[in-house]
């Protein structure tokens, strides 16, 4: 009917994930050139008239927009006006790279 269904969205972070004080690094899940990233995904739904929508959205600035947020928090020595600009650049410097929709009922092969 046009809506989200209940638990079915996923989200997969490719990227190297720091605190915005650089004290250690959460993770880092780059890709070396070349190589590929897998996307599983099981299906918990019975292929109807559902549809899948696969997104991929980069947030190239995504480590700026925590560091100037958490700067504006912390009353930085930065001029106010200039990182609440620093904020609103970064905050929309996201994308959309790539979307591809599926209706499920094409995907499915039913086994024998």
């Amino acid at each position: 009917k046009g809506g989200v269904l209940g638990g079915s969205e996923k989200e997969a972070f490719i990227g190297r994930k720091v605190p915005v004080n650089l004290s250690m690094e959460a993770f880092d899940t780059r890709l070396a050139p070349f190589e590929s990233f897998l996307f599983d995904y099981p299906l918990n739904v019975r292929p109807r008239a559902v549809k899948l929508v696969f997104e991929v959205e980069v947030f190239p600035d995504e480590f700026y927009n925590r560091f100037f947020k958490a700067s504006l928090e912390w009353g930085g020595s930065f001029k106010r006006e200039v990182l609440e600009e620093a904020l609103e650049k970064t905050t929309l410097s996201n994308y959309i790279l790539f979307r591809r929709e599926f209706f499920l009922k094409d995907l499915y092969k039913p086994t024998p």
